[in-house]
Order: C-alpha cells, then sequence, then structure tokens
C-alpha cells in the first residue's frame, strides 16, 4: 500500500469517528485538564499528542492534547479546550511526522509510549480544573 493510500484511510476513519461522536444531549460533563510531556533530559515533546484512555468502560471518549513547543498540552473531548471527563485514565504519547513521500507519517517516539498498555503513564482527572504532574518519558 503506497503512503498516499495509507494516509487517505487514516483521514477516512479519523473523519468516521468524529462523525460518530455522541450528540451533544449525551455529553459527559468535562472539566478543563492542562498538564505536559518531556524526555527524561527534560526536553519537551514537542507537536507530539497525548490522548487519555479511561479505564471506565461508561467514558466513551479519548481526550487529547497537542503539546505546544515547550511540552505544554491542554485536553480536548468534544470541543476545543474542554478538557475531560472525571475519572482515571491511561495515557499515550504520539509524535507522528512525514517521512519520505514514499513512506508517509511515521511515529517518532518509542512505540511503548502508543499503547496505554505499555507506556507506564498514568492521569486522574478530577471535578474540577485539574492541573497534571508532568509527564517524563524514559526509554
Amino acid at each position: 500500500m503506497n503512503a498516499r493510500r495509507l494516509f487517505q484511510l487514516l483521514l477516512a476513519s479519523a473523519l468516521g469517528t468524529l462523525a460518530s461522536c455522541e450528540p451533544s444531549e449525551k455529553r459527559l460533563p468535562t472539566f478543563p485538564v492542562t498538564g505536559s510531556v518531556a524526555f527524561a533530559d527534560k526536553k519537551p515533546a514537542a507537536n507530539a499528542t497525548v490522548v487519555f484512555h479511561p479505564t471506565d468502560p461508561t467514558i466513551t471518549v479519548r481526550p487529547r492534547g497537542k503539546m505546544a513547543a515547550d511540552g505544554s498540552f491542554q485536553l480536548t473531548s468534544y470541543d476545543g479546550n474542554d478538557g475531560a471527563p472525571a475519572g482515571k485514565y491511561r495515557v499515550t504519547v504520539e509524535l507522528w511526522l512525514a517521512g519520505r513521500p514514499d513512506e508517509g507519517p511515521s511515529n517518532r517516539l518509542p512505540e511503548k509510549f502508543a499503547r496505554p498498555e505499555s507506556s507506564g503513564l498514568e492521569a486522574t482527572v478530577g471535578t474540577g480544573p485539574t492541573t497534571l504532574d508532568p509527564f517524563v518519558l524514559k526509554k
């Protein structure tokens, strides 16, 4: 499969996921969440995406945020920076960058950080604004 076709499939999948989001009347209450991500040497993971995977099956959204240049992020569940539902989460971090035109995008971080069961990153969101301790990625 060529890179362009792979990108088209990923884009279609993402759009399908967005289209299948619950209507606003079924949305769970969300609370603002901020945090940061850095490598063990304290270098920020700029442009990476952090995804919160709920451990509670009644939470059907996966809040996510994009890292700023300093490694900070704000979570979005439904609309821009609205936060996340209260609960416990396993956290993943991925840094997708375009490769050569014949390769397509690839995750530039170690694979273990892309899987909730192996990342070693966890967070709890409270019923109010939550500022998380920094996530430090250790290779």
